[in-house]
């Protein structure tokens, strides 16, 4: 499926809804015309503030106070798409398998806590900024892999929202502060060695060596003026 067999109705309610929550849903179901799944939300952020709030098709707003959005602000910095968006502040489609291995993941709290109660083994999300500031995450789950064929559409999809009105035609947020000078990568890492992770583990969710992860940890232990993982884990809360 491409852009082209798009509901044209779909784009025209995106571009004439008088707010952004509106936005938000007619974004929603244009994006299960686009790609197949199981499970589709949106999850509508302010990250000065950090308050969330969802939007469930048959269900609506669930409203920042609902449990499940305190769930979900508890995990939603560690979740391996946030915090590939927070690296770089901009708009993107991002995939879950390609960012964690099944393995891996499938061990993790948020996949058994959150996603395997929902029945999704791999998830798609499109990140988009807001002209309010807000960051507006468009989600497609489902028990099976996306496939690349499948996420072409949605990439197609996500720079034709970047060009609306709505939206920030290319301007990324403000850069995350970086406390005790650790770079977004040094976060990264900490955040896995939190997690209970070894070097090899933390090396194969991002894609880089173990010998990188062992020279990153080595930068970190003076910034945080501790001498082991276990030390740095405790001080610093990633």
């Amino acid at each position: 499926m491409t852009t082209s067999s798009l509901n044209l109705d779909l784009l025209e309610r995106i571009l004439s809804e008088p707010c952004e929550r509106k936005v938000a849903e007619a974004s929603l179901a244009a994006l299960k015309e686009l790609v197949a799944g199981d499970y589709y939300s949106v999850l509508y952020c302010h990250l000065a503030s950090r308050t969330i709030d969802s939007f469930q098709p048959g269900t609506g707003w669930l409203g920042s106070a609902h449990p499940l959005m305190q769930t979900v602000k508890d995990k939603f910095s560690h979740h391996p798409l946030t915090r590939k968006f927070l690296q770089h502040r901009q708009p993107a489609v991002y995939l879950r398998s390609d960012l964690v291995p099944d393995r891996l993941w499938q061990r993790g709290k948020i996949y058994n806590e959150v996603d395997r109660p929902l029945g999704i083994g791999d998830m798609t999300a499109i990140y988009q900024t807001t002209s309010s500031g807000h960051l507006m995450i468009l989600t497609c789950g489902r028990s099976r892999k996306f496939q690349a064929p499948e996420i072409k559409p949605v990439q197609i999809f996500q720079r034709v929202l970047s060009a609306l009105p709505s939206f920030y035609p290319a301007a990324p947020l403000p850069p995350r502060p970086t406390p005790n000078g650790l770079s977004f990568r040094e976060q990264e890492i900490l955040h896995w060695v939190k997690q209970g992770k070894r070097n090899s583990e933390i090396a194969m969710i991002l894609g880089i060596s173990h010998h990188t992860v062992r020279h990153h940890l080595e930068k970190i232990y003076p910034k945080l003026g501790v001498e082991t993982r276990l030390a740095a884990a405790r001080t610093f809360d990633v």
